[in-house]
This record gives C-alpha cells, sequence and structure tokens, in this order.
C-alpha cells in the first residue's frame, strides 16, 4: 500500500471467479488506521473519488473502494435498490446527506468541482470521526440551498 489519495495501489481480489479489484489509500502516519469501505453508486468507479478519499486520508482514515464489476462505469449494467429505502433498514448510527443541486454524482467525483464538494468533505468526515472516534463534534451546519441531512444515533 502507498500513502496518499493520488498514490494508490490496486489489490487484484476474486471470489468465485469474479473480480472485485479494490483501490487502497492510505495515510501516511504510522497504522493503525480506522477503514472506510467506500461503495460507489451506478456507472461510479473509485476513480471517479479521488479528491473524497483524499479527504479522509487527510483526516486519517484508509480508504478501500472495490470496483464492483456489474454497476461500475465500464459494465453493462444491472438494476440496484433504491437509495432511500437501503437507508431506511439500515441500523443506526446512520446519517443521510441529501444534496439538493444539479446532477447526481457531481458534487463528490473529482470533476467538476462542485459548491457540494465542501460539504460532502465535511459531513463525511465529521460522521466518521463522531462515530468511531467518539467525537463530541456538534451536528455539521449544511446550508439549505447546498441540502440537507438527517442523523439517527450520530448527533
Amino acid at each position: 500500500m502507498t500513502a496518499g489519495a493520488a498514490a494508490a495501489e490496486v489489490v487484484e481480489l476474486e471470489r468465485d471467479g469474479r473480480p472485485l479489484p479494490t483501490t487502497l489509500h492510505v495515510p501516511s502516519d504510522e497504522a493503525p488506521w480506522p477503514l472506510v469501505v467506500f461503495a460507489h453508486g451506478w456507472m461510479g468507479h473509485p476513480r471517479k473519488f479521488t479528491r473524497l478519499f483524499g479527504h479522509w486520508v487527510d483526516a486519517g482514515y484508509a480508504v478501500a473502494a472495490p470496483t464492483f464489476p456489474f454497476t461500475n462505469d465500464m459494465s453493462s449494467g444491472r438494476g440496484f435498490d433504491d437509495g432511500l429505502a437501503l437507508y431506511d433498514r439500515a441500523a443506526p448510527p446512520k446519517a443521510l446527506l441529501t444534496i439538493e443541486l444539479p446532477g447526481h454524482q457531481h458534487y463528490v467525483e473529482n470533476e467538476p468541482p462542485s459548491p457540494g464538494d465542501a460539504v460532502v468533505d465535511a459531513v463525511t468526515t465529521e460522521f466518521l470521526d463522531r462515530v468511531l472516534h467518539a467525537s463530541d463534534t456538534p451536528a455539521p451546519l449544511v446550508d439549505a440551498s447546498v441540502g440537507s441531512l438527517e442523523s439517527e444515533g450520530v448527533w
């Protein structure tokens, strides 16, 4: 593994003949680090989110980002469940950040830069700090023109 989000290592994982290449990003400071497993959405790919991974790595988190074989931007695609239904079924602690900006994924991908980038960086990092490090930081403020935040068992 290499340090930082710009220089990452891809580990070629496989199960029952099904590939699951996973990109690893780790902090440059001494291990151990909390691990964040990032799941890209429909037509996503880990290479699109290195800016966000860099923010998490700078905050002291290691990131494992699998490239899912049937939903990445290089696949022929398959259907996936509705995200809100998955959130509703998830056990706390959990948080749902809704971004009210044009486009779907542009506020977390590397390009183009978006007014939502800083909000996603701050909220996700503060969530990780709160849940994994028992930080007592208050809920981050989200400008209503950018989005909204709800949580259960976090703030």
